[in-house]
């Protein structure tokens, strides 16, 4: 199966000659400009590999490192970017980053960097399955004990959007947002509920805290939840 790589790069030119490059090469490549639009293909895919930039509109590249590490520990992550300092690159290894490139990057340097996190990719296929798993495409919940929990459409958001926020934190008005639901009393009250019944199916099967209230601001995922994508 072809590599599925994606670039996020806000600069339009170079992340059309990177995806054509990469797409002649054989590999399956498309691009995004944003965090955002990286979640929104994030809730939908799975990815190999990752070519982020770090310079980016509304949220940086160093804070979507860290959220994809964390949602997505298989990932690979190469930073291409123009910020060369040595402050720079460790910021960029701590969030999250298998390598550090500069720009300009001549491409057969990148190819082979692909190469390696590819092998590295393989190697790590085969650890240890056990984890939160959410797979969103089919409203399901898998524990680390392999337990399935079945969820609803409005649960399976709610987590989503809670494990790929910073923090694993999202505000009230963001997730009623992702809910398509008006941001008033009521549609609190709805959203109130919701997390109630997710709250009461996943403390069935943990006996930890699971989702946390903070008051008058929203709610904090306090699991480990990795994003996953099953054909």
């Amino acid at each position: 199966m072809s590599l599925r790589i994606v670039v996020v790069e806000d600069n339009q030119l170079v992340l059309e000659e990177l995806v054509v490059r990469l797409d002649l090469e054989g590999y399956c490549a498309s691009g995004v400009d944003c965090g955002e639009s990286l979640d929104e293909l994030l809730r939908s895919e799975n990815v190999d590999v990752l070519i982020v930039d770090l310079n980016l509109p509304h949220e940086d590249g160093l804070s979507i490192i860290e959220r994809v590490r964390r949602v997505s520990p298989r990932i690979r992550i190469i930073i291409l970017t123009a910020r060369s300092t040595p402050t720079d690159k460790e910021q960029g290894y701590l969030a999250g980053a298998d390598l550090y490139l500069g720009k300009p990057v001549r491409i057969r340097e990148l190819l082979a960097a692909i190469t390696s996190l590819h092998r590295r990719l393989q190697e790590v296929e085969e650890v240890s399955q056990r984890g939160w798993f959410l797979f969103a495409n089919e409203w399901l919940l898998q524990t680390p004990s392999g337990i399935a929990l079945k969820l609803t459409p409005g649960e399976t958001v709610i987590l989503q959007r809670l494990a790929l926020s910073p923090m694993q934190t999202a505000s009230m008005s963001d997730l009623l947002d992702h809910l398509a639901v008006t941001d008033d009393v009521d549609g609190r009250n709805r959203l109130m509920v919701k997390v109630s019944r997710l709250r009461k199916k996943l403390e069935a099967v943990v006996e930890e805290e699971t989702i946390r209230s903070i008051r008058q601001e929203g709610y904090r995922l306090c699991l480990p939840v990795q994003l996953r994508y099953r054909l």
